[in-house]
């Protein structure tokens, strides 16, 4: 088994063949309980503590490579941030925002030529909600920390349930100075 560090946290785990089947992974439908201590111990060995992560096994030539992701959805209750690289992304999430679904308080800010988006959900998102922010967006670690960097840094364009309206709105000039 050999595992790399990726980004945000997320590491991958190099499976041989031997080792699928000695964990009961090289079935079409493997069990949970050994996905999820197999999750358990590679956590354990780069010293991390169990947390929520998301895993995806991919077969591989001769192998697996295992994906282990800590969970960036967000919760009710906790700030998700968001990366989008362009305003292009920005409204194509806005105009595929599904309409009749719970809508969070957000925080659009302009950060150099991409847009940080902070979503504070009231309540949990629905699975097409959450799916879209991962397709349009790219998910941030830190939370109150990233957003804190993104009001330091950057314009703050809009807060609100930004998703409802019908467009952004411009941020509003400030008087100039005499």
């Amino acid at each position: 088994m050999n595992i790399e560090p990726i980004h945000d946290g997320c590491l991958r785990v190099w499976l041989a063949e031997e080792e699928l089947h000695q964990w009961g992974l090289s079935e079409n439908q493997p069990d949970p309980r050994r996905v999820r201590r197999l999750v358990r111990q590679v956590l354990a060995s780069v010293g991390r503590r169990p947390a929520r992560v998301s895993a995806e096994l991919i077969p591989v030539a001769d192998g697996g490579v295992l994906l282990i992701s800590p969970r960036l959805y967000p919760e009710s209750g906790g700030p998700a941030v968001y990366g989008l690289t362009d305003p292009d992304a920005l409204l194509a999430l806005w105009e595929r925002w599904p309409a009749g679904e719970p809508v969070p308080v957000c925080a659009l800010y302009e950060l150099g030529e991409e847009y940080r988006l902070a979503v504070y959900p009231e309540e949990p998102l629905s699975p097409v909600q959450m799916h879209l922010l991962l397709e349009y967006g790219v998910p941030l670690t830190g939370g109150e920390g990233a957003i804190a960097h993104a009001a330091e840094y950057g314009q703050l364009i809009g807060v609100g349930r930004l998703f409802t309206e019908c467009e952004p709105r411009p941020p509003v000039p400030s008087a100039p100075e005499r």
